[in-house]
């Protein structure tokens, strides 16, 4: 919250166990992070995460490709192959691009911003 004020609010204040963040480019568009922590008998401790899309109705008609439907899978991936920190930055970046433009290089439906690969220097085989 103190990176992103603008975009990311917890509504329980510092013990919240939610995070939303705010679209700079869509107003109404929110995603919310719940999580909870789930301790086993010998005191291992994991924090499960999930993501849930608040969109305007109007949005949910309009995504033909169900991204936000997806969402929530597509984040446990992210989390998966980032951790928990760096998906909460890659999520919050593509919703508040510094400059309210998204880089061409930023796939924002899935959440993972990926690099242009180099053309390859063989030729293809026939």
């Amino acid at each position: 919250q103190d990176k992103y004020p603008e975009v990311v609010h917890l509504p329980e204040g510092a013990a919240s166990s939610c995070m939303g963040v705010r679209s700079a480019c869509q107003p109404g568009f929110e995603l919310v992070v719940v999580w909870r922590m789930h301790m086993e008998e010998e005191g291992k401790v994991f924090p499960k995460l999930d993501l849930l899309p608040k969109v305007p109705q109007q949005a949910l008609e309009l995504d033909q490709h169900h991204i936000l439907e997806t969402a929530p899978l597509r984040f446990r991936t992210l989390l998966g192959v980032l951790g928990i920190e760096a998906a909460l930055e890659s999520l919050i970046t593509s919703l508040c691009p510094a400059d309210n433009q998204f880089p061409a290089n930023t796939q924002v439906c899935d959440f993972i911003p990926h690099k242009e690969l180099p053309a390859s220097r063989e030729k293809p085989r026939l």
